[in-house]
């Protein structure tokens, strides 16, 4: 069994959605499940609409939707699929939606709890569009609304997925489509899930492949393809670096390294279920979707990579030190970690001397002030933004050498197989450079 997860690029437009249409049936074995996300720049569409809200602009943000809902009523025309059971849905959730925009009381409400009800239409909008023209195209499917089956805790963003209750409800989504015909296809959303009280939640940015990783663990699926608009997982971001290479084999273990350290082919989370289970990953482009893509998967013999560059942006790097110049100690770093916990921050990078902690994370205005006012109390602060933090997961020579040209390098870190540097940047963000002492 063949689980399929279809990204916003490979169903952006109408002639998008029927080339992965094709793809569908010319597949050997059809995938029994398919997740999907939002049609192309939607989530962003939808992510301005709930910023409109909060800052008071009601007006601006129904006619941001009014284009999000007119852009997917051309699709259905272009895709005969108009007056079908799946366009009335389709206007139905686009008047609850309307409703939402109309009636939200922004002073009561969170953001992220609004965020998490707005740009949930994304996901649901597509996917009844999908449903729609491979229903037209002859196939049987089943359209199943994911928030239903994956469980998290009431976290609007970002939520924890309750992994126990999220399978047996999985596992009744499956029964219940094998007891009508083994030959079904179900259709559902990747990215939104919900709350044990039923509030709507979400998994994160670009977290329909770890809703396709979940629903692969629950149905013990034989094969997960993520399908992209490249050809695989390859060595580095092609829209920063020339001459790529692909990594036609790929250990889990390694996916999850390069991952955490910034590639953004795949959601952090995605790794690990398909690993706990021992299921096959492949990633494959939508484009050319007779190569072989890459495998992520168990590999017996030992597999050989090349340099393998990522880069983080918009980063921060906070250098620390104690008020009376006496060394950091194990005490110390505890009150700074439980700050940066109470904080929300994750450190990408992290060094220490004698008497100072270097610290590189993503730089967010609010949280980083919270976190100088609770550090400053006991500690001196000098920070560098933006900067720029780049990694090579098995680094030679010749990269290190090419990483450090013309870079003035602010922090450095290698270990047997990374290598890490923090440089000065001044194209990542609009505010100009900060050094500061507080």
């Amino acid at each position: 069994m063949d689980i399929y997860k279809i990204g916003g690029a490979s169903i952006k437009d109408a002639a998008a959605i029927r080339n992965i249409a094709k793809i569908i049936l010319e597949a050997q074995e059809k995938p029994r499940l398919i997740v999907a996300s939002a049609m192309g720049k939607n989530t962003n569409a939808l992510e301005k609409i709930v910023d409109c809200l909060m800052s008071g602009k009601q007006e601006e943000a129904k006619v941001l939707l009014d284009v999000v809902i007119e852009g997917h009523k051309n699709i259905f025309r272009e895709l005969g699929c108009t007056k079908t059971r799946a366009e009335n849905e389709f206007f139905q959730l686009a008047k609850q939606l309307q409703d939402i925009i109309t009636n939200t009381d922004t002073n009561a409400r969170k953001h992220d709890q609004l965020y998490a009800q707005i740009v949930a239409y994304g996901e649901l909008f597509s996917t009844l569009i999908v449903y729609s023209y491979l229903q037209k195209l002859g196939l049987e499917m089943i359209f199943a609304d994911a928030r239903k089956y994956i469980e998290t805790r009431p976290e609007f963003q970002n939520a924890t997925v309750n992994m126990s209750q999220t399978r047996g409800k999985i596992k009744m989504l499956q029964n219940k489509a094998d007891s009508i015909s083994q030959s079904n296809i179900i259709i559902t959303q990747g990215f939104i899930a919900s709350s044990s009280n039923g509030a709507t939640t979400t998994l994160g940015r670009e977290g329909s492949d770890y809703s396709a990783a979940i629903f692969a663990d629950a149905m013990d699926a034989d094969r997960l393809i993520i399908w992209k608009d490249v050809p695989g997982f390859l060595n580095a971001d092609p829209n920063l670096m020339d001459d790529t290479v692909l990594l036609e084999k790929l250990p889990y273990p390694e996916a999850i390294e390069l991952v955490y350290y910034g590639a953004k082919i795949l959601h952090p989370k995605t790794i690990r279920p398909v690993h706990d289970k021992n299921i096959p990953l492949y990633l494959k482009s939508f484009l050319e979707p007779q190569k072989s893509g890459t495998l992520i998967s168990h590999f017996d013999e030992e597999v050989k990579l090349p340099p393998c560059y990522t880069a983080r942006f918009r980063q921060v790097l906070f250098s620390i030190n104690t008020n009376d110049l006496s060394f950091i100690s194990e005490q110390d770093i505890h009150k700074i970690y439980s700050h940066l916990s109470k904080s929300g921050i994750r450190v990408h990078m992290m060094q220490n001397s004698a008497t100072s902690l270097s610290l590189c994370f993503d730089y967010d205005e609010i949280k980083v002030e919270k976190l100088m006012r609770a550090l400053k109390k006991n500690f001196r602060i000098r920070y560098n933004h933006p900067v720029r933090l780049l990694n090579i997961r098995y680094f030679d020579a010749e990269s290190e050498r090419k990483a450090k040209d013309g870079k003035e390098i602010l922090l450095e870190q290698k270990s047997r197989r990374t290598l890490q540097l923090v440089v000065r940047s001044v194209e990542d963000a609009p505010v100009r450079e900060q050094i500061s002492w507080v």
